[in-house]
């Protein structure tokens, strides 16, 4: 995808000039620096910050800021091009990446892990800090994605009696080994907020449908868990659907403005949870492809004016985070 077409340093001049209107201050790492409400990295000087939320924003350090990220998948290129993706990132005006993890590509066989050359975990988060970026880490471990099984390894799938996304006795703790296998590589690498690095949300599940509302809540508990056991503490989200008490609510989708207007899936953004936007999809074409007559070009490549609009949408009502999807 060619980023240039992304209007993201056009709209950071409106949007920030909206934000910092809102009377919302700049804040000051523990290392004295200032940082605008929109602010970058590189500010922090490697110098461990917090990370929290009320009903306007994400918070560092107690003061409202402004993220707009790009949707990075570290296995679908090479470190080289990781180069240039964070490098084109920050050129864009973005602040801050997301990342999915795909569990089935780090561990395609039960018990072997993969993190050398594009499953290096702990490179790319070096990159995007050194890069100045921060990062939404989506762990899921189902994540979607338009990948193979949405991440899910086929080994999982072929234990008796499992069942994907729900109370089970199988799929439960295969998940939570896996959660707890990336917090603690990231928790290694010292790359969470309260350790001087660049991750500052976390995400459990996606676009979860389930009415099981148990696992649902056992999603929040055990996210929660994982970060606890290592001693770091950013804000669990979960997108689009069953949302735990203990997660931000978050939308995906190709305009989110209802999404705000009735305060999320769970009647609490910008009530007391921000209003996240994780994926503005703005589509895909195949190759010499066109939609067709009639159908609405979600998966068709949108324009730069119909996704200008519904991100100007997005702001003007309350929004505080934007990601593109996929950026890369």
């Amino acid at each position: 995808m060619n980023p240039s077409w992304m209007p993201a340093t056009l709209l950071l001049g409106v949007v920030c000039c909206c934000l910092a209107a809102d009377g919302v201050p700049s804040i000051t790492a523990p290392n004295s620096m200032t940082v605008e409400s929109y602010p970058q990295f590189a500010s922090f000087g490697g110098w461990p910050y917090n990370v929290s939320y009320d009903k306007r924003a994400l918070t560092l350090n107690g003061q409202d800021v402004l993220f707009i990220s790009g949707a990075v998948h570290p296995p679908r290129g090479t470190p080289d091009d990781w180069k240039t993706w964070l490098r084109t990132a920050r050129q864009n005006g973005l602040n801050m990446v997301q990342v999915y993890i795909f569990w089935n590509f780090h561990e395609e066989v039960e018990g072997e892990y993969n993190f050398e050359g594009r499953g290096n975990l702990t490179l790319f988060m070096q990159e995007a800090a050194d890069a100045g970026l921060f990062v939404n880490l989506r762990i899921g471990p189902y994540v979607c994605a338009e990948w193979t099984y949405g991440g899910i390894p086929a080994w999982l799938g072929l234990k008796d009696g499992v069942a994907f996304r729900q109370t089970n006795d199988i799929w439960q703790p295969a998940m939570q080994k896996w959660f707890n296998v990336v917090i603690e590589q990231m928790a290694n690498g010292s790359f969470f907020a309260t350790q001087g690095g660049p991750i500052v949300l976390v995400q459990v599940e996606n676009e979860l449908p389930s009415t099981d509302k148990t696992y649902v809540e056992w999603c929040g508990t055990m996210a929660h868990d994982a970060l606890d056991a290592v001693g770091v503490q950013v804000p669990v989200t979960m997108c689009n659907g069953q949302t735990a008490s203990t997660a931000i609510n978050t939308c995906n989708g190709n305009d989110c403005t209802s999404f705000l207007e009735s305060h999320g899936q769970n009647s609490r953004v910008l009530v007391d949870q921000p209003a996240l936007w994780t994926e503005n999809e703005g589509g895909f074409q195949t190759w010499g492809g066109a939609p067709p007559p009639g159908q609405e070009p979600y998966f068709w490549g949108r324009t730069i004016a119909d996704q200008s609009l519904s991100i100007m949408k997005w702001f003007a009502r309350g929004g505080s985070h934007m990601n593109y999807y996929m950026y890369v």
